[in-house]
Order: C-alpha cells, then sequence, then structure tokens
C-alpha cells in the first residue's frame, strides 16, 4: 500500500500496518515508534526502535519512503551511546540529501 498523501488516511492505515509487520517478524524489538514525514516531498514513515543486530544492541532508524508506487527504505543503526553522535554526523547530511527519480520502466 502507497499513501497518496501524509496525514491521510491511507497513511495512516500504511503506518499501522508497518508498526503490526515489524512487530509480527520481531518481539524483541523495543521503543518502536513511527512518525509520517516527507522525504524529497514524498510521503514517508520513519520507524526508531532498538534492536539486536547479529546479536548486538542497536538503535535503528528506518525511512520507508512512498513514491510511484514503491517503497524503497533507508536504514541507519549503531549502537545506541554512539547513535546520536552518527545520526548528527553522517545519517541526517545523508538523509537531507536524498533527491528521488522516477522509476524507470524494465526493457526501457
Amino acid at each position: 500500500m502507497a499513501p497518496a498523501a501524509l496525514g491521510g488516511a491511507e497513511v495512516v492505515a500504511t503506518r499501522r500496518a508497518l508498526l503490526a509487520s515489524v512487530r509480527q517478524r520481531d518481539r524483541s524489538v523495543a521503543q518502536l515508534h513511527a512518525t509520517l514525514t516527507r522525504v524529497d516531498g514524498a510521503p514517508a514513515i520513519r520507524l526508531d526502535a532498538s534492536e539486536r543486530i547479529a546479536g548486538q544492541l542497536r538503535r535503528v532508524t528506518s525511512m520507508h519512503v512512498y513514491v510511484d508506487g514503491a517503497e524503497p527504505v533507508l536504514d541507519e543503526y549503531a549502537p545506541p551511546g554512539r547513535f546520536a553522535l552518527v545520526a548528527r554526523s553522517v545519517f541526517s547530511p545523508v538523509r537531507r540529501s536524498l533527491t528521488l527519480v522516477p522509476l524507470i520502466p524494465a526493457g526501457s
């Protein structure tokens, strides 16, 4: 499901479904929170959580962008004690630099 506009019924339903999917896939995910936002003008859902990756506790942010029927996802994670520093110096600049381009149909 790709929401048409932030704040609309579709994006709220998509956020609810995304949270349910994450919880069903990994019950160990903690502090799961979803925020409605935009990336390069496209509706997006930002998930923030604490989870274990390869056995190590990590703070994770996943940005799910809904554009042209697709859902590109940007995952960012770091040890909890270093997340703020890495977010400020790496993750935020990368997120701000994202530019969405139209999909090129296969075979074009």
